[in-house]
C-alpha cells in the first residue's frame, strides 16, 4: 500500500463502512470514488471489487454533508471525513452500531455481539480484493512455506508514536 500519511487503512475502511451502512439505511447506492483519500495517495477503488455491477460511476457535482438526511433529494451526496467529531455526533437512527430493524430479532438471537456481527458483514463485503490484488496476494503466498502452523502478528506503533498511550 502507498504511504497513507495521517489517515490509515483502518480509518479508510471504517469510514467506507459507515458510508455503506448509511447508503443502505437511506435507500441510496454507494459508489466508490476515484479521488485520493485525504493525506495519502490511496484510491480505494484501485484495490477493492466494485460494490455493484451496475452502478460503477457517478457524474455531476456532489453535495458534501456530514449527516445524511433520508429525505434529502440531492442525487449525489459525499459524506465528509474532515470533521470526524461532527460525524460521530450526528443522531440518525441508522448510525452504527444500529442493526437493521427488519433483521434485528433474528440477529440478536444468533450472534453474541449483534452489532459487531452487523458491522462485520459490511466490512467483509467491502474487503473483497479485485483481481490484481488477489493475484498479487496469491503470488506472495506461494513464496511462503505454509507447511507448518503460521502465526501472523501485527504490532501497530509508528502512526501512534508521540500520542497518548502511543509510546515514544
Amino acid at each position: 500500500l502507498p504511504n497513507l500519511g495521517g489517515c490509515g487503512f483502518g480509518r479508510l475502511i471504517h469510514h467506507t463502512t459507515y458510508c455503506l451502512i448509511t447508503a443502505l439505511a437511506t435507500g441510496r447506492v454507494l459508489v466508490l470514488s476515484d479521488k485520493k483519500w485525504p493525506h495519502s495517495d490511496l484510491v480505494i477503488k484501485t484495490f477493492l471489487e466494485p460494490l455493484s455491477t451496475s452502478c460503477l460511476n457517478y457524474t455531476g457535482p456532489t453535495k458534501l454533508v456530514w449527516e445524511v438526511d433520508p429525505t434529502d433529494p440531492s442525487p449525489i451526496l459525499e459524506i465528509s471525513i474532515s470533521d470526524y467529531q461532527k460525524l460521530i455526533r450526528n443522531k440518525q437512527p441508522y448510525n452504527p452500531p444500529a442493526v437493521h430493524s427488519a433483521l434485528a430479532t433474528r440477529i440478536f438471537s444468533l450472534a453474541a455481539d449483534p452489532n459487531a456481527w452487523w458491522a462485520g458483514q459490511f466490512v467483509g463485503y467491502l474487503l473483497r480484493y479485485n483481481h490484481t490484488v488477489s493475484k498479487r496476494l496469491r503470488e506472495e503466498a506461494e513464496k511462503i512455506d505454509f507447511s507448518s502452523p503460521v502465526v501472523g502478528v501485527h504490532v501497530r506503533r509508528t502512526d501512534k508514536i508521540g500520542t497518548p498511550g502511543g509510546g515514544t
